[in-house]
């Protein structure tokens, strides 16, 4: 409804129930005579509808009574509202003040009338928007032609997330009795003062214990020269954090106060050195206006100890956990994209995607072809280097050979809807190692089997064949990025082969070698008790991830008796003890902090770790060092 009438309609989300709840929302209710039910809507006051049990039932419903509302008077309103809105955020608790000016425009005469004031919220709990927060209420009268009020209030942003992100302001005015007509409504500018935007948001350092560098330029977008002052917003949870503006010689912590004229613009540089363990930091900087009081915070996110994935889940009718549990299985850390649920339908941009080392980007059949617009963001985030995985059984059904498939995917061509009831690899390929997995198809449609054949060109290499040989998978190197491209249900397959070709994919697509114990874990038939691998081996007490782990599967008759899991030193010493007693039938990890049995860090060397169970011991070596 908003995308089909524009500026014309304006959201206001009052709730009456659970935490979203407020007091106005329930005056407003009973006010209009209380409700026969939820969603319970009023258009322009004038209107009140019930909600017609679906998103399209309810549109339907809505819309006739929303142009009516637009052709009555000619699609003039008898006011008209200007105004601004500004946060003032440096406080413990900070304030938003509104200003509107209403002015009668046509000879009529309002004096059982109100002027509102409302902050609204986006993004509340990651799923609401057009939230009321505050309402602002004064009587007014307007006689003559030309007459004019101003209306202005200030309130403490006094909920829990108000951090201004996502806040907007409207006001209207309003019929008090009769017909409870609203007259005008109109969304209130934000003070203009400064923007601040981070040419990059995120960054990644693989290893751990390094340094990320972040630059953003701050602009005066004001009518007048403004003082700015600077200063670090650190939640990066003991990291150590440093930035110098534009001209100073050195990063440092303390508040710089940066004078800007009109249009004036300086570079800021952000500095973060991580540490050893594995996880995702997110910080920044904070800035704040003298001109206009307002502040805002800008933060980036830090991927440490992993490589920055970002997994887009551009399906458009529900959320595909099948990729998340692959990446989470497979050890990655990750952003989600979810397009439909939490984006309005709407995919990432290039600038959404830069920073990020890899993208998962995962369609499902009702999702079509690409837009020329997200074509153009892949190829401007393939051409910065990075690499990306894509999963899609409906791109070609609506795709004719073009730039995207050629010089990205590595397709020469394609036939459509060629099934896959089996997915192969050849032992050696470094994506598909060797899986064989079966292709499970539930409803609904979008999860049939609509498999298409893809044809490799000179850049691209068949890795992945169904049960007849038809290639329905290609990675492709065209020397700047690589990407590796599934025209399969990636999803259906079974979940250990799954995260292996997503594990091998992102591994190939950073120049790594496969994960080929991996392989061993998940596909191979044998159920014997095996202690697969240890990592990372080397395992560094200073600059390795914060724990090692150890794979374990145990078969069904040793998880009928104790085991036991012990770090030896060369001489057959313990060293720790990790597992001792009952472990379930199937796959296990177990964990080593790089302590000895007191607490202290071991010393660098070589260990051996021994897993006991009632069908033998086994032994693997383990290098420790510094």
């Amino acid at each position: 409804m908003l995308n089909e009438f524009g500026e014309q309609l304006v959201v206001l989300d009052a709730h009456t129930s659970e935490q979203l709840a407020m007091g106005w929302g329930s005056q407003r209710r009973n006010w209009y005579g209380g409700e026969p039910g939820v969603p319970y809507v009023r258009i322009d006051g004038v209107y009140g509808v019930l909600g017609a049990g679906s998103c399209s039932g309810a549109a339907n419903a809505y819309r006739p009574l929303i142009q009516s509302r637009l052709n009555a008077g000619g699609g003039l309103a008898p006011v008209s509202i200007e105004g601004v809105w500004l946060g003032d955020l440096a406080r413990d608790v900070p304030q938003i003040t509104a200003r509107a000016t209403f002015k009668l425009e046509d000879p009529v005469t309002l004096v059982n009338t109100s002027a509102f004031l409302v902050v609204l919220e986006d993004n509340v709990l990651n799923t609401f928007d057009h939230i009321v927060r505050k309402v602002y209420q004064e009587a007014v009268t307007l006689t003559s032609v030309g007459d004019s009020v101003v209306v202005e209030y200030t309130w403490d942003a006094d909920w829990d997330d108000a951090e201004m992100l996502n806040v907007n302001c409207i006001a209207f005015i309003q019929n008090l009795s009769g017909n409870k007509e609203i007259y005008q409504v109109s969304k209130l500018e934000v003070v203009p003062d400064y923007t601040f935007t981070f040419n990059g948001r995120t960054a990644s350092i693989p290893e751990g214990n390094g340094v990320a560098d972040f630059t953003g330029t701050l602009v005066n977008i004001g009518d007048s020269a403004d003082n700015i002052t600077v200063d670090l917003n650190d939640t990066f949870g003991g990291w150590t954090v440093e930035f110098k503006v534009e001209g100073e010689a050195d990063y440092h912590t303390e508040p710089s106060i940066v004078p800007l004229a009109i249009a004036g613009e300086i570079d800021v540089y952000l500095r973060v050195s991580t540490d050893d363990e594995l996880r995702v930091g997110s910080g920044g900087l904070r800035f704040d206006s003298e001109s206009s009081g307002r502040w805002q915070t800008n933060s980036v996110r830090i991927f440490n100890g992993t490589y920055a994935v970002l997994a887009v889940d551009d399906d458009r009718t529900r959320v595909t956990t099948a990729v998340y549990d692959a990446l989470t299985g497979a050890g990655y850390l990750f952003d989600q994209w979810e397009a439909f649920t939490e984006h309005n339908d709407e995919t990432p941009t290039t600038a959404d995607l830069l920073g990020y080392d890899l993208v998962v980007w995962y369609q499902g059949i009702s999702q079509g072809g690409f837009t020329a617009a997200e074509e153009q963001v892949i190829m401007d985030y393939m051409d910065s280097g990075r690499g990306l995985i894509f999963a899609s059984q409906q791109l070609l059904n609506s795709a004719t050979l073009g730039p995207i498939e050629e010089d990205y995917f590595g397709i020469a061509s394609w036939t459509l809807n060629v099934q896959a009831d089996s997915a192969f690899s050849a032992p050696g390929d470094p994506v598909g190692s060797g899986i064989a997995a079966n292709m499970s198809y539930i409803e609904p449609e979008w999860f049939y089997d609509k498999a298409d054949e893809v044809i490799p060109n000179a850049i691209g290499t068949t890795f992945l064949l169904n049960e007849v040989g038809e290639s329905i998978g290609i990675r492709a190197d065209n020397g700047t990025a690589r990407c590796v491209f599934f025209s399969c249900a990636l999803v259906a397959m079974d979940a250990g082969p799954t995260r292996i070709v997503i594990d091998n994919a992102l591994r190939w697509i950073q120049g790594l070698p496969p994960n080929q114990q991996d392989v061993a874990d998940d596909i191979a038939r044998s159920q014997s008790t095996t202690m697969w691998r240890i990592t990372p081996n080397p395992y560094s007490i200073t600059r390795g991830p914060g724990t090692a782990a150890i794979r374990l599967r145990l078969s069904d008759e040793a998880s009928r008796s104790p085991v036991t899991l012990d770090l030896l030193d060369l001489n057959g010493r313990l060293v720790r003890n990790l597992v001792q007693g009952a472990l379930p039938a199937g796959i296990s990890t177990a964990t080593w902090d790089g302590r000895d049995v007191a607490g202290r860090p071991a010393g660098a060397g070589v260990y051996f770790v021994r897993f006991s169970t009632i069908e033998g011991d086994q032994n693997q070596r383990m290098v420790v060092i510094q």
